[in-house]
Formats: C-alpha cells, sequence, structure tokens
C-alpha cells in the first residue's frame, strides 16, 4: 500500500463497472490520507491503471493516456490560464441569466460575437488578441511573459525575441512582439 495511505471503512463512491468515457472501474485500490479514492481503471485500449476517482468523474480523466497519444480531444491546453478565466466569465456574463452580473450585461443587450462562440470561441478570441495589438497599436513593441508556450502560438504573431525566464523552477518566456502595420516584408523595404 502507497506511502500515506489510511485503512478507514467509508462508503465507495463508484463501484466496479462504472463507466467513465473511456475508463471502466474494475476495484478499488486505495484511499489517501486526504480520503480520497483511487480505482483500478482499465481503458477500452486494455490498458489498467490506478487513477483518483475525484479525476474520473470530474471528467478531467478520460482515458489511461492514449488520447492524448492518438492526439484525440486535444484542445489549445489553454483551461488554467488567467485569459481562459476570462472568457469563460465574460460568456457567463453575457448569457447566462442565473449569474449576478447578468442584469449589467446580457440583459442590457450586450452580446458575444458568434466567432468567439461555439467549438473554436476561445482560439478565435485569442487570435483576435493578436489582431487587436497589430491594427491597433502599430509602430509600438507588446511583451508578454507566459509558462504556457501553446498560448503564445494562438496570438497570432511572430515574436522578434524570445527570452527563456525562471521564476522559481518555471520555466517561461519573455517574448517582444514588434507591432506595425502591413507586412513585415513592406516594413523593411521601407527601413
Amino acid at each position: 500500500m502507497p506511502k500515506g495511505v489510511y485503512e478507514r471503512k467509508l462508503k465507495p463512491l463508484i463501484k466496479a463497472g462504472d463507466k467513465f468515457d473511456k475508463l471502466t472501474a474494475v476495484k478499488f485500490s486505495y484511499r489517501n490520507k486526504d480520503s480520497y479514492q483511487f480505482w483500478l481503471f482499465r481503458c477500452d485500449c486494455g490498458k489498467e491503471k490506478i487513477i483518483s476517482i475525484n479525476s474520473v468523474k470530474r471528467g478531467n480523466t478520460k482515458s489511461c493516456g492514449c488520447l492524448l497519444k492518438k492526439g484525440g480531444n486535444l484542445t489549445h491546453k489553454m483551461s488554467k490560464t488567467r485569459t481562459y478565466t476570462s472568457w469563460q466569465k465574460m460568456k457567463e456574463r453575457c448569457l447566462n441569466k442565473k449569474c449576478e452580473e447578468y442584469k449589467y450585461y446580457g440583459k442590457r443587450g450586450i452580446t458575444i460575437c458568434d466567432r468567439w462562440l461555439g467549438k473554436n470561441g476561445f482560439i478565435n478570441f485569442y487570435k483576435d488578441i493578436g489582431d487587436t495589438l497589430k491594427q491597433g497599436y502599430a509602430n509600438t513593441n507588446a511583451w508578454f511573459i507566459t509558462s504556457n508556450l501553446e498560448a503564445l502560438k494562438h496570438i497570432g504573431l511572430r515574436p522578434s525575441r524570445k527570452i527563456k525566464v525562471f521564476n522559481a523552477k518555471l520555466e517561461a518566456r519573455l517574448v517582444k512582439y514588434e507591432m506595425y502595420e502591413g507586412s513585415k516584408k513592406a516594413k523593411k523595404q521601407n527601413n
């Protein structure tokens, strides 16, 4: 039994045979010191893995890892960023009548363009950040610092400078974008 595991009889939260996406519960494995239950799951691909049932029930874990290897169900990898949270809150304020701030936004007729909704809504929202920088702030520089390198790809701009930085053990990039009107080729010909 893993270190920090305590034997305590509590009601199981799932039962053998329960199905969650590609995972099927096989049997209870152990409970950690925080009372989280870990079960042995069998994936549709045949592999077995011990996983926290909280992760499985919330939908955070959908397979043994084979979905990621196959490239299935991949998204923008930015759901834990501040920008993604802002985008979600914006949608909630404008679309969810139960939201406390709805009366200031959605009820007043403030809407969200269709481009920012739907399957690729967040990616389009993120691309528009880059477009806004390029079109509205020509002849300036913009600097971003992020540990999410995937996020930088969605801005749609080519950085003129990248600097590797560390915040403790967290590796990040300080990235410079030079804003200009038109294309980079036209900018070089004018200089």
